[in-house]
């Protein structure tokens, strides 16, 4: 009889995700292979093997040094880990496991900032760590504490999957960490372990409270959407404009903004904020097809173009404080050329009287200084 092949590499996103896309994973990874140009990526990647620990702590380390090139290795990393986590026994074993971890949330937040691979090939795989892969810790979460959890609360404090989801997880595994446990030859290394749980739980706070100010908003936005509103893309039609099909994306356009072109300098950054709750996701709406960084640097432009402000104007009434900031950073970018959104400023500040301060608190300070730059007459009329 032949015996068992143990998955390696590429393999062990099969073998710990069985439903995963592989093909999808797989695609993503050689575009983001072909865009960095790395020539040893796949060769690492198939260096993560189970049966050899040694070999596979040197592989994480080599991805660590790749950078963004290593994100094509994430998804085979993160099923390494998966594998490999329930079986670590000895102490190398154990911190083995906690660099893959490490590597997978460096690897994380890289793929906020990552300009020279495709966008589609980094949402496949962020898309997969942040639902398949963190679902699955949910059962790695449990008393006894080893070396490798402090890692895995490491990746988790990223906070870029579901904050409800991860709320209760990490509250029921400190409560279980109350009860007797065995002798801990850890002891030192696993107090800095309960420090960082207790990090993560007190890190979800400011999240917890965004979501449910942003989810008042999506309330109070929804009705002021025309069911039969033309959107100029296909769309399911048993699903409104502006609710969130279970396992998709939100689409939660302004009303009645004819869907632009393509992206513009002037909110290129910040716009799209990789930490906004799910269900207030940006929808697939891009900036006007402008060159904003050159409007916003002519000094005698007496007002922006109409179709900008009136994308800034929509953008202020989306329910996401991500956008709304970003909005607001780019109306004081454009002062008085942008005069025709003033009303909708002034409107956002009134809604802001009634959200919590502490969580609204920075948006106001911008909302208002878009208001006094809105304004400010230009310098040759004074």
């Amino acid at each position: 009889m032949a015996a068992r092949r143990v998955p390696a590499g590429g393999d062990c996103i099969v073998a710990a995700f069985p439903d995963t896309d592989t093909a999808g994973l797989a695609a993503a990874a050689q575009a983001i292979t072909t865009s960095t140009g790395s020539t040893v990526g796949t060769a690492l990647t198939d260096a993560l093997d189970p049966r050899h620990w040694q070999q596979s702590r040197s592989a994480i380390g080599g991805l660590r040094r790749l950078g963004v090139a290593a994100l094509a290795a994430a998804p085979a990393l993160a099923g390494w880990v998966r594998l490999c986590a329930p079986v670590a026994v000895t102490a190398e074993e154990q911190y083995t496991v906690n660099e893959g971890f490490l590597a997978l949330a460096e690897l994380r937040r890289l793929a906020v900032t990552a300009p020279e691979v495709p966008p589609a090939a980094v949402a496949a795989v962020t898309g997969f760590l942040d639902t398949t892969f963190e679902a699955s810790l949910t059962s790695l979460l449990a008393p006894p504490l080893r070396i490798w959890h402090r890692g895995a609360l490491g990746y988790l404090r990223g906070l870029h999957g579901d904050p409800e989801r991860l709320l209760p997880l990490l509250h029921g595994f400190l409560t279980a960490l109350d009860g007797p446990q065995e002798a801990d030859p850890d002891a030192a290394w696993h107090e800095y372990t309960r420090m960082e749980l207790v990090s993560v739980i007190a890190d979800l706070g400011p999240r917890l409270d965004r979501l449910r100010v942003e989810r008042g908003w999506q309330e109070a936005f929804r009705p002021a959407q025309p069911p039969d509103r033309p959107s100029g893309r296909a769309t399911d039609p048993a699903t409104p404009p502006g609710l969130t099909q279970p396992g998709g994306a939100s689409d939660l356009a302004p009303p009645d903004l004819t869907p632009p072109d393509r992206g513009a300098d002037l909110l290129a950054e910040g716009a799209l904020d990789p930490a906004a709750p799910r269900d207030v996701a940006p929808p697939n709406l891009p900036p006007p097809d402008l060159a904003a960084r050159e409007v916003a640097a002519q000094g005698r432009t007496p007002e922006a173009p109409a179709d900008l402000t009136q994308w800034l104007i929509g953008e202020l009434a989306v329910p996401s404080i991500a956008r709304r900031r970003a909005a607001c950073a780019a109306l004081v970018t454009l002062g008085p050329r942008a005069a025709g959104a003033l009303p909708a400023v002034l409107r956002l500040l009134t809604e802001l009287d009634a959200a919590p301060q502490a969580v609204v608190g920075e948006l106001r300070d911008q909302a208002l200084a878009a208001a006094v730059a809105i304004s400010t007459p230009p310098a040759w009329d004074r």
